[in-house]
């Protein structure tokens, strides 16, 4: 049966669960042989045994297991994103990219026109497959799941190109953003079946969290007509409210003026402070990016070329060419 020891289940937090998984299925199988008839008395209790000693492993383990879904990084980077390639027919768009992210840190993912970037992000938010690689994000793995879904494991993201409806009001937008934490699903929302309670909830959660980013003022006010970086801002509230772990930002300063940018920066900082974030930022403009990020990965032509501090990244002579050029 490969029944797996306890400490790979403690090594990997879902290893437990997908080898019961694995067992419940091969069960299933089993009772129906594909000649007909029924399975042998020592085959069931064989298979009843393994369930036993599975239920038995799940209490004494659930506690650390329990532990590490929330987001312990006891074992593991908060998100790993190893050896991922993408390629789009015969452009290598992505070659063996790898990095780690710790919890409560803001990473900067930068690089040249044309680096990898954007199609990095889009990966790791589940709008592009990988050709190859693995992202797990708290033991988890991303890649197992639709782009609909990585909110309900706590990640979230903005977009280049905002993403807002015009024609609803900015509460209304940023109530959006917390559809997968209600109760009421299609048939109750069409019908107002015992939902006045839970958006009542919602509205009120949604204008505290626009309060918190100094955007009470426009909550009434239809999306459609505000200034950009005020825009920006109701993109950031929207995740917000959806109670996240991991923030990825795309371009979050670009369309900006500088004073948006660096009042933009100090917002970041303090969402990231005020909610425990861990924040995945793409970004081209570079005084926000060294002043913001307490690390940086850094691609070119698809590949890693460099990842450290922004001190580290800043005397890199491969980035520094990478930007302007090599000298000879």
């Amino acid at each position: 049966m490969g029944l797996i020891i306890p400490w790979s289940w403690v090594r990997s937090p879902l290893a437990l669960q997908r080898s019961r998984s694995r067992l419940d299925e091969r069960w299933q199988s089993k009772r129906r042989p594909p000649g007909g008839g029924d399975v042998t008395i020592a085959t069931n209790n064989f298979f009843l045994w393994c369930r036993v000693v599975y239920d038995f492993a799940e209490r004494l383990w659930s506690p650390l297991t329990k532990g590490l879904k929330r987001g312990s990084t006891d074992f593991m980077s908060q998100l790993s994103v190893r050896d991922i390639t993408v390629k789009f027919g015969g452009i290598t768009a992505l070659d063996s990219a790898s990095f780690d992210v710790e919890k409560g840190q803001i990473c900067g993912l930068i690089g040249p026109n044309g680096a990898g970037k954007t199609t990095l992000f889009n990966v790791v938010s589940r709008i592009y497959d990988p050709t190859e690689g693995s992202v797990e994000f708290e033991g988890q793995d991303l890649l197992a799941l639709q782009a609909h879904e990585i909110c309900e494991v706590g990640a979230y993201r903005t977009f280049q190109n905002l993403a807002l409806w015009k024609g609803l009001t900015v509460l209304e937008n940023v109530m959006v953003g917390a559809h997968t934490t209600t109760s009421a699903g299609y048939w109750r929302s069409m019908f107002k079946l015992n939902t006045k309670k839970e958006e009542s909830d919602l509205r009120e959660k949604a204008y505290g969290v626009l309060a918190e980013l100094n955007l009470e003022d426009v909550a009434f006010h239809p999306a459609d007509g505000l200034p950009f970086g005020t825009l920006k801002r109701i993109e950031i509230a929207r995740a917000l409210i959806g109670s996240p772990k991991l923030l990825m930002l795309d371009e979050p300063a670009s369309g900006l003026t500088h004073a948006e940018v660096e009042e933009l920066g100090s917002v970041i900082r303090e969402i990231r402070d005020r909610y425990q974030l861990t924040v995945l930022l793409v970004e081209h403009h570079m005084k926000m990016v060294m002043a913001l990020t307490e690390k940086i990965v850094v691609l070119n032509l698809g590949r890693k070329i460099a990842e450290g501090t922004p001190a580290e990244v800043r005397e890199n002579p491969a980035v520094v060419e990478a930007y302007l050029g090599s000298s000879k």
